[in-house]
């Protein structure tokens, strides 16, 4: 099994895995369900989603309203409190029979042999219909919604941001969400690249997960070095004498170049949201 953030690299480790295995006279085998693309540090739990959001969910970072976040962080936390203490609210967690469904569908996967182009090509296909199939989705969205509070953007005037009582209501197919909250997470998935190794390899954590994992996370800060960014799109503010200066030119960029000034701000969210 395998994960990376870059879709080259998923490819080329396949690439490596059939290059090493290669039996001839034989097809190559189907990797797709085993070797994914994702965000492998950014994802959730069952047992994450069951506790509710917490409350940190709700701090803000670049472009955040912090009397909304304050607001929000209130409400959030009656709902998660009133969710402890009324049964109603209680659910079972992220629908473990939907999980069970999932896992016995990826065993099926693993069940049928390479030895054939057949075999490969109706693996495929069966791998396709797993991924758009009801309970896949809805697993994945809840997950999603439970990740996506996070970065949601926080202010007046903007998409409802998800809270405990949402994700609960969506666990249980309540189906809560607006369709414009529906569009904002899968947005917000596809930006931030939300991986949930309980969705993907649910076959693995139905037998309390792997032995070894290997990994080689983010050795420096997720932070954007503005002096880096600026580099190549206005060296004129990389070059800037020091800090203070550097943030008048970058204040500056509001008026003179608006595009720019927006691109920079929607960078800075995106590092701090995944650092946060």
């Amino acid at each position: 099994y395998g994960v990376d953030i870059n879709p080259m690299a998923a490819e080329l480790c396949r690439v490596s895995l059939w290059l090493e295995a290669l039996d001839p006279g034989k097809p190559l085998s189907f990797l797709d369900h085993h070797i994914r693309v994702g965000n492998s540090l950014l994802g959730t739990t069952p047992q994450l989603i069951a506790g509710g959001l917490p409350d940190d969910a709700f701090a803000a970072i670049e472009g955040d309203d912090r009397k909304a976040c304050t607001q929000l962080k209130k409400r959030n936390k009656q709902e998660r409190d009133g969710q402890q203490q009324d049964m109603l609210h209680l659910v079972a967690s992220p629908s473990n029979s939907a999980l069970d469904a999932i896992a016995s569908e990826t065993r099926k996967l693993d069940e049928v042999t390479d030895d054939t182009i057949e075999a490969i090509q109706g693996k495929a296909e069966q791998f396709g219909r797993l991924v758009v199939s009801a309970e896949y989705k809805h697993t994945q969205q809840v997950a999603d919604a439970w990740c996506a509070a996070f970065v949601w953007r926080k202010a007046a005037n903007v998409i409802e941001p998800i809270t405990s009582d949402a994700v609960k209501q969506l666990e249980a197919d309540q189906n809560p969400l607006s369709a414009a909250q529906t569009n904002e997470i899968q947005r917000l998935s596809r930006q931030y690249q939300f991986f949930h190794w309980h969705v993907a390899f649910p076959e693995v954590f139905s037998m309390d997960g792997f032995d070894v994992v290997l990994g080689n996370p983010p050795w420096e800060r997720v932070k954007l070095e503005e002096k880096e960014w600026f580099a190549e799109r206005s060296p004129e503010i990389a070059k800037a004498p020091n800090a203070a200066a550097r943030k008048r030119m970058i204040d500056a960029l509001k008026a003179s170049e608006p595009t720019l000034h927006k691109q920079f701000l929607d960078d800075s969210r995106m590092a701090e949201g995944e650092s946060h």
